[in-house]
């Protein structure tokens, strides 16, 4: 057990310690160097990758293998934000096919929760 093992205020600097080992080994990507990966479809999964569609489980031999090809010359990918209306478990898919293309590094956008309180 960590906390029986260290000093309450150990434990306390283990706390914050974390976070900013976190962010530092946070990297940017720029346009040049990730590739972007949209999820979406109209209660389907379709994956569009470079101007390339693919509608999965068909294409997704073919997804794949476009995908390693892709994290062979460039260092990561982004993947776009959950779609609201594709089939569910389409964008963690997508997530698994990039993760298991090799990309260095893998990026995820989300839509910003709403703020409290907030008008309009």
């Amino acid at each position: 057990m960590l906390s029986a093992a260290l000093p309450a205020t150990r434990l306390c600097s283990l706390r914050l310690a974390l976070p900013f080992a976190l962010l530092t080994a946070c990297a940017s990507l720029t346009r040049d160097d990730a590739v972007f990966i949209d999820v979406g479809g109209d209660n389907s999964c379709v994956i569009e990758v470079e101007g390339r569609r693919f509608a999965l489980p068909s294409a997704e031999a073919r997804l794949e293998a476009h995908l390693r090809r892709l994290a062979a010359r460039t260092a990561g990918v982004v993947i776009g934000p959950r779609p609201a209306r594709a089939r569910p478990g389409c964008w963690d898919r997508a997530v698994a096919l990039a993760l298991r293309a090799g990309f260095a590094r893998i990026g995820y956008l989300s839509d910003a929760p709403p703020v409290v309180g907030e008008i309009g």
